[in-house]
């Protein structure tokens, strides 16, 4: 199993079924508002390290909030930013270093995250 794939699971372990966890850049349109928050991410950096056969990932992880209403859309992303940080900070295998308010290419509000694991290269 790839990074990406290992971070999507991980994401969706922590947080539960009531977020989708997108792991692709595909445009995603509307947001299913039956879900509490939406998670993308896209891989946009591989980098080798100074360990031998490591690479360093870095991915942009996109928290949108499917609510239409921006007086409720703010609470609740209030409400999941706090989440998706305390899922963040209990990976220890990665190292999350920001998280910026932002409007999702599709036009969603939101927070973009940028974040950085290692993983070994397997043949």
């Amino acid at each position: 199993m790839g990074a990406r794939q290992q971070l999507a699971d991980a994401l969706l372990e922590a947080l539960g079924p009531t977020f989708a966890v997108i792991p692709d850049p595909r445009s995603i349109g509307e947001l299913d508002p039956a879900k509490v928050g939406v998670i993308q991410l896209m891989r946009t950096k591989v980098a080798p390290t100074n360990h031998p056969g490591r690479l360093a990932q870095e991915f942009d992880v996109w928290l949108l909030d499917p609510f239409k209403s921006p007086e409720d859309g703010e609470t609740h992303l209030d409400d999941n930013l706090d989440l998706v940080v305390e899922a963040l900070d209990g990976m220890d295998w990665l190292l999350w270093t920001d998280a910026t308010r932002g409007v999702h290419p599709d036009g969603h509000p939101g927070y973009n995250f940028t974040l950085t694991t290692e993983s070994q290269i397997v043949p």
